[in-house]
């Protein structure tokens, strides 16, 4: 994807995977690869945090683009279509 920053993890794993192991791997501050021995932080945890940082932007701005087409549809169809928000429950009654 354009503008993407690149993970540490040169696996074939999608883009979710990476970030789900960047974030386990910085809960175990003992048996990271991010941190040295002695707790200092390694320079690729940088570079692993800018590009889930990317994942979470683009994940959050395909949401926003969502949204704007469901409303762009509800206004179409007309109140009574019967099309709810995205999020369950939020204008059912």
């Amino acid at each position: 994807m354009k503008g993407a920053k690149a993970f540490s993890d040169m696996s074939t794993a999608p883009a979710d995977e990476k970030v789900r192991r960047f974030l386990e791997a910085l809960t175990d501050r003992e048996h990271s690869k991010y941190f040295h021995d002695d707790g200092f932080p390694r320079r690729f945890l940088a570079e692993d945090a800018e590009a889930a940082l990317f994942w979470f932007n683009f994940i959050l701005a395909e949401n926003k683009r969502q949204c704007a087409v469901l409303k762009m549809v509800q206004e179409a169809l007309g109140s009574n279509a019967g099309v709810t928000g995205l999020a369950p429950g939020k204008d059912d009654k």
